[in-house]
């Protein structure tokens, strides 16, 4: 559960770190309202369930869903096979909702 005083802290650290980037001010509250909705969509995320992607030269070329144990164990294999070929990355896909309407001619 987040305090006022969790986010009051949150917001000055928020401040301190603006002051070393100072991007452009006009965003700055837009950014800080982002920040705290991206954390708490990490936050709600279960523990116990997870999505892994398979990355290599920029293409998404596989993916493991479901226990976080087994889908780890998953993507671990297909790294192994497809780094025979070429160097793999591998993300973590952590999903959260956009509010608002989607609208695809914008």
């Amino acid at each position: 559960m987040t305090t006022k005083t969790d986010i009051e802290q949150e917001r000055r650290d928020f401040e301190a770190w603006w002051e070393v980037r100072k991007p452009a001010a006009s965003i700055k509250d837009d950014a800080f309202s982002a920040y705290q909705a991206g954390r708490a969509s990490v936050q709600e995320q279960p523990t116990d369930h997870a999505e892994f992607e398979l990355v290599q030269y920029g293409v998404s070329v596989a993916s493991a869903t479901g226990k976080r144990e087994d889908a780890w164990r998953e993507i671990q294999h297909y790294a192994a096979v497809y780094s025979q070929d070429d160097p793999v990355e591998i993300y973590e896909v952590i999903r959260r909702r956009i509010e608002g309407e989607a609208n695809a001619n914008s």
